[in-house]
């Protein structure tokens, strides 16, 4: 059985979603560029954070109530 198959279920377990979006291109990429295990594992878990952090700011900002393109300007 092919490894990613089996190991889907287990970032959706984890909430690792972010990783999960990327993990294919991640993969794609990582072989057209040689990475190191670590590097590619640093990628991955980046993904992870900026999806999160991007997530908390979106909850933040509608918790906030601005008009966040009203203000931008």
């Amino acid at each position: 059985m092919d490894d990613l198959v089996l190991l889907r279920p287990k970032l959706l377990r984890l909430k690792l979603s972010g990783i999960l979006a990327t993990m294919d291109d991640r993969i794609a990429q990582a072989a057209e560029e040689k990475w190191s295990y670590s590097q590619f594992l640093l990628t991955l878990f980046s993904d992870e954070v900026d999806r999160r952090e991007q997530s908390q700011l979106g909850r933040r900002i509608t918790k906030s109530g601005l008009d966040v393109i009203r203000h931008s300007k």
